[in-house]
């Protein structure tokens, strides 16, 4: 059986988000001084259980796998690939005996903090089924 630490800590060791220095954390916070390079956080969302025939559970993990990255000479629509990219990754994986089953990118990206702060933030939603 799966449990939420195991599949976290697997989608944080996947290579395609190497470059973004991937951490597990229940509470993503970073100052400005920390976005000169680039980050992402792994971080629960949730579990839900149902109940199937004879007694079988079925349990759908939630994961939000966020990205911030001070936008300095890249322009956003090559950062909006780049998380396109890795949500089709995300679709094809498995972590942990748990199949990715929907990526959600919505929105894109806080056009707030691009504009106030000068940093492309944006998050990428999993669920994933458990595989029993």
């Amino acid at each position: 059986m799966a449990d939420v630490n195991s599949v976290l800590s697997a989608i944080a060791a996947d290579t395609a988000l190497t470059s973004w220095n991937p951490v597990v954390t229940a509470l993503p916070e970073y100052e400005l001084k920390d976005t000169a390079n680039a980050k992402c956080c792994v971080v629960p969302a949730g579990i839900s259980y149902s109940n199937l025939s004879r007694g079988c559970v079925n349990k759908v993990f939630v994961v939000d796998v966020g990205f911030i990255k001070r936008k300095k000479n890249i322009g956003v629509l090559a950062l909006v690939t780049e998380m396109e990219t890795i949500a089709a990754h995300f679709m094809k994986a498995s972590y942990a005996n748990a199949r990715v089953v929907e990526v959600t990118h919505d929105p894109l990206y806080d056009d707030e903090r691009l504009r106030t702060e000068n940093l492309f933030q944006a998050v990428l939603t999993l669920r994933l089924q458990e595989v029993s």
